[in-house]
């Protein structure tokens, strides 16, 4: 059986992710002990991968994307695609960097590209959550396969849209 993240690892991966965001988003996060909540209005980013992981999932507000959306892109009109592109592209930056701090823990995965699906609500993989000004984003370490991600629309499609307007 793969290994689970140890607490030290995932620490150190979420210390990463927090400098990741930052210099990516301008968004600032922190560690967060809360219970993890869903929220009216959030983005359910799913990274499959191999190894010793089959994916992580990352849920992000909706104001956190567009926030990043503005931090990346000033003056682009928001809608439902653009955050979920942009939440889209922040996981598979982080989950990216991320990697490397897992493989110096012992863990190694090799992720595939993000899809937007639901909040997964499973209890037997490793989670954390970081807490932001704009709400929390929750990260499930996922060690049994996931359940299946409900697509709503290939990213692709959703990217080649943006590019189009």
């Amino acid at each position: 059986m793969p290994p689970t993240p140890e607490p030290e690892a995932i620490r150190a991966f979420l210390a990463d992710v927090i400098e990741v965001l930052h210099e990516t988003t301008g968004v600032t996060a922190v560690f967060d002990l809360g219970p993890g909540v869903p929220r009216e209005e959030e983005i359910t980013i799913m990274i499959h991968a191999r190894g010793d992981l089959c994916g992580l999932s990352w849920t992000f507000p909706v104001a956190l994307a567009r926030a990043a959306s503005r931090h990346m892109v000033p003056g682009l009109e928001f809608d439902r695609a653009i955050c979920e592109v942009v939440a889209s592209e922040i996981a598979n930056i982080v989950t990216g960097r991320g990697a490397t701090v897992l493989e110096q823990h012992g863990i190694t995965i090799a992720i595939a590209t993000p899809e937007v699906g639901d909040r997964f609500d499973d209890t037997e993989n490793t989670r954390a959550r970081l807490a932001t000004i704009y709400g929390p984003i929750d990260v499930v370490f996922h060690e049994l396969a996931p359940a299946t991600v409900q697509r709503r629309e290939p990213l692709v499609t959703l990217v080649a849209g943006i590019i189009n307007r």
